[in-house]
């Protein structure tokens, strides 16, 4: 629902409601060349998942080309074609039907842009973003009596994980009898599968944690899990306690710790 993509736009339409208002296309003046070339685009190429509502990233596009009318995004037939942002690498825990995308916000669309000036397009990054690197074309058209030309540049945009927006996202579970062997289950995002987990136990009336078991998150459908049998020995009986998991960085996502409270019964 968040990877969603600015409309296409008409360019009869959009030509129409400018002549309606009164507003002329700006002039395409040549800056240098005789075809539309040297498409560039500049912009921080990484950023980090908000934890609240979405982050904007804008990117500035610049081109050269001799007179014409030029539109910033793909043309074909009377219609222009927004940039276009695609998954490049991405943790292969998370099932590409799960990916959830950056979007467009705004740029241009039907009204024509200058060689002069160049244009903008803002992308939203919303909190729910799968980390990982995402290739961003910009195309531009050059349109000619009825002739298209179209020039495009590549920009790769790196998002990395919020541990704040991590932490939020993972849980855990576990009771145990006492003097008992016990089961701990830990869930977190799916964007941390294959992370080393490492599990910490601190008894009720003790002030430190002790390391007494690792593990791996596996890949899930919609979360990645990690179970973990913990020793009888750390199990005091009938005092419970606290347990915490350090879950250990994996690409675009660092690692971060999330402390939960054990229940222990004396049946």
């Amino acid at each position: 629902m968040f990877s969603k993509s600015t409309k296409v736009v008409g360019i009869a339409a959009a030509a129409a409601l400018a002549l309606g208002l009164g507003i002329t296309a700006p002039a395409s003046a040549a800056v240098k060349g005789s075809s539309l070339a040297n498409v560039a685009v500049s912009g921080s190429s990484s950023t980090t998942a908000p934890t609240k509502s979405t982050r904007t990233k804008a990117f500035t596009v610049t081109f050269d080309g001799p007179s014409g009318t030029y539109y910033a995004g793909k043309v074909s037939g009377s219609s222009v074609y927004p940039p276009t942002i695609k998954v490049h690498k991405k943790n292969k825990g998370v099932k590409s039907s799960r990916v959830v995308k950056p979007y467009v916000t705004s740029w241009p669309g039907g009204t024509p842009v200058s060689p002069a000036s160049g244009f903008t397009v803002k992308f939203a990054v919303p909190k729910q973003v799968t980390p990982g690197v995402y290739k961003i074309t910009f195309p531009v058209s050059r349109v000619v009596s009825g002739s298209v030309t179209t020039v495009s540049a590549t920009k790769y945009l790196t998002v990395k994980a919020s541990t704040k927006n991590s932490r939020a996202l993972t849980g855990a579970s576990g009771s145990a009898k006492a003097h008992k062997t016990f089961p701990a289950k830990l869930t977190a995002p799916n964007y941390q599968a294959g992370a080393k987990v490492t599990v910490y136990y601190k008894a009720k009336g003790t002030s430190k944690y002790k390391k007494v078991k690792t593990g791996k998150l596996k890949a899930g459908t919609s979360y990645s899990t990690a179970k973990i049998k913990i020793a009888a020995k750390y199990n005091v009986g009938g005092k419970g306690g606290r347990i915490k998991f350090k879950v250990g960085s994996v690409k675009y996502a660092p690692g971060y710790s999330k402390s939960f409270k054990l229940t222990v019964y004396r049946y």
